[in-house]
């Protein structure tokens, strides 16, 4: 894609050479004074046939996803969906006192749960854990989660 810009630069160099040269009257860079217009004219239509083909001949971007590896066996969590955004919910104070929304998954031997779209929590039978720290701001007595559940995992959990 490099010719693209050089031939973007080529444009835009013929089009000043072309304009000084039709401004001073006098010949620059080779072009002469009379050629000044027609150079200008053809400055600009190099910039955008360049842009053309730099429009048509873009591969289209390269997306890297990252991928998660999964275990080929099913583990059911030993806790249900319900009653983990109800212990999620019994771990931040005041919440009775708030409006939250919320999204579960099956993570792992748990249940991933986002409360209003940022706070991550990942609920096994026994226990909350906060994946990020809006989660620990939001319920300051949960632990943090294992090392390999993480905020990643939990989003792709409870799309």
């Amino acid at each position: 894609m490099e010719f693209v810009g050089l031939i973007s630069l080529a444009g835009i160099a013929l089009f000043i050479c072309s304009w000084r040269a039709h401004k001073l009257q006098k010949t620059v860079a080779k072009i002469k004074p009379e050629y000044g217009k027609p150079g200008m004219l053809a400055g600009v239509a190099l910039f955008f046939l360049a842009g053309g083909i730099g429009q048509v001949l873009m591969p289209e971007p390269v997306v890297k996803e990252k991928t998660v590896a999964m275990k080929s066996e099913k583990v059911e969590p030993a806790i249900s969906a319900g009653s983990a955004v109800t212990e999620v919910l019994l771990a931040i104070p005041n919440s009775k006192n708030s409006v939250h929304n919320y999204r579960t998954g099956d993570l792992g031997e748990g249940i991933a749960v986002v409360i209003n779209e940022h706070a991550g929590y990942w609920v096994t039978e026994d226990k909350v854990y906060a994946v990020n720290g809006i989660a620990k701001n939001m319920a300051p007595g949960a632990d943090y989660t294992p090392a390999d559940i993480d905020w990643f995992k939990v989003e792709q959990a409870t799309q």
